[in-house]
């Protein structure tokens, strides 16, 4: 009888083991789910400048978990999941010496087996300090004022501007308009053309100057009469 015993406690611990790990199981009703192909969207910051120091670049995104990992150029970076306002991204930890040097690196993400793989590649630039485009200032305006129903072209004087910056304009009563009808002179000059349809009656406008990335921004408000 004991040997008997034995045996039949033998049999229970298998069975018990067998269903507290499903993987290990042949039963095809409780499949292993395969990981994602991870997708990426965008990147954040969208850019850095030779020798920035270390940084936290974020990866949004689809597909992402635990178990994620961003690359740079194919090397694995340190990467945590976290949520975000709702969005789960990845944050992956940047090295100086990554961006010691002007570079385009290659930014992917991969996830592990069962399924899984490589993300689409999303370039990410490392540039030099002189190609980062400055905040622009607006000092005056010519004319200091416009005629509203009428299209009018202003002359901008002031500081920073570059090729491709674009116009802010906000009548005082209405929505913000962004003028792309911009001739850039010089860096201290450039010229924009409002649509009479973005003149309103109103007492004025306020204009900025907006240059585009790498570096870039917008400038202080500049008032202009409207008549």
């Amino acid at each position: 009888m004991p040997p008997a015993t034995r045996f039949s406690m033998t049999i229970t611990v298998i069975v018990a083991v067998a269903l507290l790990a499903p993987a290990c199981s042949s039963d095809s009703n409780r499949p292993i789910t395969d990981n994602d192909i991870p997708a990426i969207t965008s990147l954040d910051p969208g850019y850095a400048v030779e020798n920035d120091a270390a940084f936290d670049l974020f990866v949004h995104g689809q597909g992402f978990s635990m178990a994620s990992v961003v690359r740079w150029n194919g090397s694995d970076r340190v990467t945590t999941l976290t949520n975000q306002s709702g969005e789960l991204l990845l944050r992956a930890s940047i090295h100086t010496a990554d961006v010691a040097a002007q570079t385009t690196a290659h930014i992917t993400v991969f996830n592990p087996a069962p399924g899984g793989g490589t993300s689409n590649l999303v370039n990410f630039v490392v540039y030099d300090p002189s190609a980062i485009n400055p905040v622009p200032t607006v000092s005056t305006t010519d004319p200091t004022s416009v005629t509203h129903g009428l299209q009018a072209t202003i002359t901008v004087h002031g500081t920073g501007f570059v090729s491709g910056a674009s116009v802010l304009w906000k009548p005082a009563t209405s929505s913000e308009y962004t003028e792309t009808n911009v001739t850039f002179v010089n860096s201290g000059e450039l010229t924009v053309v409002i649509p009479a349809g973005h003149i309103p009656l109103t007492i004025s406008a306020t204009l900025k100057v907006v240059n585009p990335p790498p570096g870039g921004g917008t400038s202080g408000g500049h008032t202009v009469n409207i008549l």
